[in-house]
């Protein structure tokens, strides 16, 4: 299920600027946007609802907190693949990045001769 409410900081800035003093049930002239392929299309979109700043709760919220658990599950999956291939795989840094501090152990002791 993907969740159509959006955030106020997510929204791109022609479609914030298109919606700045809407209120619930407004709907905006057509107005000429970018789709995800960057292709021109004509856009109109009406506010069902405006929500008030709040403290996330499972009621109004619920589609949020299973993206965020099932993105902080994905990082983890990928943290712990890219740990065990670690001490495997031959890694070249760059000495710029000698001050870096990097999560996980990518820099290696050099390998002396």
């Amino acid at each position: 299920m993907v969740s159509n409410k959006i955030e106020r900081e997510t929204v791109p800035g022609t479609i914030s600027y298109e919606l700045a003093g809407l209120n619930k049930g407004d709907i905006t002239t057509a107005f000429d946007d970018v789709d995800e392929r960057e292709r021109k299309v004509v856009k109109i979109i009406k506010v069902e609802d405006v929500i008030p700043a709040h403290q996330i709760t499972l009621e109004t919220d619920y589609d949020r907190i299973k993206q965020m658990a099932l993105n902080k599950k994905r990082n983890e999956m990928v943290e712990k693949f890219v740990n065990s291939k670690l001490p495997i795989i031959f890694i070249s840094i760059n000495g710029r990045y000698d001050s870096c501090n990097f999560k996980g152990s990518w820099k290696k002791d050099s390998v002396k001769k």
